[in-house]
């Protein structure tokens, strides 16, 4: 039995083409959120002058 839709075995060829380039799509999607956590994460990572400040004033009991 063959199906008069398929072209190829899997489904027809603009199913697989649709795949292949919404596959890349989230590909670079995902490279971007990446690069943006490793930026974010990047300027979390250092103390701002005020936290570390008002940590001091803390542990010196001075506040």
């Amino acid at each position: 039995m063959t199906s008069a839709g398929k072209s190829q075995p899997g489904g027809p060829k603009y199913i697989n083409d649709f795949s292949k380039a919404l596959a890349g799509e989230v590909k670079i999607l995902l490279a971007e959120v990446g690069k943006l956590r490793d930026e974010r994460r990047a300027r979390c990572s250092f103390p701002s002058p005020v936290r570390v400040d008002l940590g001091q004033r803390m542990n010196l009991g001075t506040m």
